[in-house]
């Protein structure tokens, strides 16, 4: 770091980095710039002071954790001598950097749809231009198995925003769309940090008689702005739907060996960090075209025939604008007939009407009843009783008087 001052003088600094694998540890000591140090700067002084790991043990446990080697704070002690102002600057942290081993999970056999529940990998891996390559697991998601890494995008962002990118690649042989229409899958987000920009998923195929590049011009975007309005699962994960349209690949024919499938989740100017999750990777085809309905109809059984809504015939008993059949063997007097030989063909079977029976031409069903009769009789008779009961009432009255 560089010390400013306006007098050449003494200063002491001690410092205790600290990060998610190093807490609180007491500096060994504290280093100094004294007087013959400091050199000219401006109107002021200024000397460079130098910390080691011997001199702050937790520089050594972050920067070795193979677990988690970030430097998320740091507490400085500073004194200085004739002076109660001074000033930081350009403060740095350098060193060898090693590389730590990353530790992913089995990565299995190709396998698509991937779902994961064997965990393993099933055939999925970084590409060899991924801006991440942290570990691969299988971490359980919504009550599923699902791939799962940890990353952050960077502050500065490098002009092309594919270069901090995830590339998940899988590679296999079998690999066509078929009939299918999209690439579909589950994400699930659970961030540490999400408050600004987005990220776009761009779909990539690699077949080799193609020119190994066949982009779908459809993206997939999240709005890290309006994490508010996703679905949150029961563990408190964010959830997507992601599909992404294969039709406007325009070379891609349906047998088409694709040999291999990226998913690129691209920085939109955002400061995600976080684990992210996939599930169910898989080609798709749009809601209902797997169906045989029509305009939300019923469709035919097999072996039966639909018109207009009209009662089907069942086999070899054929037909008649929308009348069932009689059964074999009745007449239209429900006369049972000839069990042995049938009747002699001078009367035809007759079959009951049902409810489309009234069509031009056609007999209407007989819906006759004596219930009408019936009250206008217990009227008359009624008025009868009635009539005859004043009569007798107003005789007996004039007798009397």
């Amino acid at each position: 770091m560089d010390v400013i001052v306006d007098e050449p003088t003494t200063v002491s600094v001690a410092a205790i980095p600290q990060g998610p694998s190093a807490g609180w540890a007491n500096p060994t000591r504290a280093i100094q710039v004294k007087a013959e140090d400091f050199e000219p700067f401006g109107n002021k002084y200024k000397a460079v002071l130098t910390i080691s790991k011997e001199d702050a043990p937790s520089l050594a446990t972050i920067a070795e954790s193979p677990d988690n080697n970030k430097l998320e704070n740091m507490i400085l002690f500073v004194g200085a001598e004739n002076t109660d102002v001074i000033s930081l600057d350009n403060i740095t942290v350098t060193g060898k950097e090693v590389e730590i081993e990353v530790i992913n999970d089995p990565e299995g056999a190709a396998t698509l749809p991937s779902t994961f529940e064997d965990d393993t990998r099933q055939g999925w891996k970084w590409s060899g231009d991924s801006g991440v390559k942290t570990a691969l697991t299988i971490e359980e998601a919504n009550g599923s198995k699902a791939l799962s890494w940890e990353f952050g995008y960077p502050e500065v962002k490098p002009a092309d925003n594919w270069a901090s990118a995830p590339r998940l690649d899988f590679w296999s042989e079998d690999v066509k769309r078929g009939d299918n229409e999209y690439v579909a899958f589950d994400l699930y987000l659970d961030p540490t940090r999400a408050s600004e920009g987005g990220m776009s998923i761009h779909l990539v195929f690699q077949p080799e008689s193609l020119g190994f590049w066949q982009q779908s011009s459809e993206t997939f975007n999240i709005d890290l702005t309006a994490l508010d309005s996703v679905e949150k699962t029961a563990d408190g994960l964010y959830h997507y739907e992601a599909k992404i349209d294969v039709t406007n690949l325009e070379n891609v024919k349906s047998d088409t060996a694709l040999r291999n499938m990226l998913l690129i989740f691209a920085d939109d100017d955002s400061d995600f960090a976080g684990r992210m999750f996939v599930d169910n990777v898989r080609f798709d085809k749009a809601s209902g075209s797997e169906t045989d309905e029509d305009d939300g109809e019923t469709p035919t059984k097999p072996g039966t025939d639909e018109d207009d809504g009209e009662t089907p015939t069942k086999p070899d008993t054929g037909k008649d604008d929308g009348e069932t059949p009689a059964k074999p063997g009745i007449d239209d007097d429900n006369t049972p007939a000839d069990p042995v030989g049938g009747n002699d063909g001078s009367e035809d079977l007759k079959p009951k009407p049902v409810k489309n029976s009234d069509k031009a031409g056609e007999k209407l069903p007989n819906t006759a009843t004596n219930s009408f009769n019936t009250l206008l009789f217990g009227g008359i008779v009624l008025l009868l009783g009635a009539g005859t009961y004043f009569y007798v009432r107003r005789k007996y009255n004039l007798e009397q008087e």
